[in-house]
């Protein structure tokens, strides 16, 4: 699953961008890294704690509200996804980010959500980890890690 191919001479710099910049796409199991989301540079913590089994998800301006979900080890939790625009996104959790590690696997995939609409999911439970989530949509913009703990 390649997110943007990377072309020698000038339409590097508008290929870059169009992909939403620079910066490698964070890697599961890392404590932080740094991403590049529509020129602004986002750190991305995987070291945040569950605190029930309720999370929520709000996507915005083509980015979500968070970089790091946390979820309790097995246990099922229910997202709270709420895509406030008028784009299309959805929610993808895989067990290590594609682009990393050819051999990430599918933990959980929404259906395409057109927005504006809030939807409910039910994902299953998983063991203590770090993993990946992203839109499928915009999978350079929109990403993070999914700490089970």
């Amino acid at each position: 699953m390649t997110r943007c191919a990377l072309v020698a001479g000038s339409g590097a710099v508008a290929l870059l961008a169009g992909c939403g910049g620079t910066a490698a796409p964070p890697v599961a199991g890392t404590n932080s890294s740094t991403s590049s989301s529509g020129g602004m540079s986002m750190p991305v913590n995987a070291s945040c704690t569950p605190s029930g089994t309720t999370l929520t998800l709000i996507a915005q301006n083509t980015m979500f509200n968070t970089n790091c979900l946390a979820a309790p080890a097995g246990q099922p939790v229910t997202v709270h996804f709420e895509n406030m625009d008028p784009l299309p996104h959805n929610l993808w959790i895989l067990s290590a980010d594609p682009d990393v590690d050819r051999n990430a696997r599918e933990l959980f995939k929404s259906d395409i959500v057109p927005g504006p609409k809030t939807v409910d999911y039910a994902v299953p439970a998983e063991p203590a980890g770090t993993y990946h989530f992203h839109c499928a949509v915009h999978p350079t913009q929109m990403f993070g890690s999914y700490v089970v703990k």
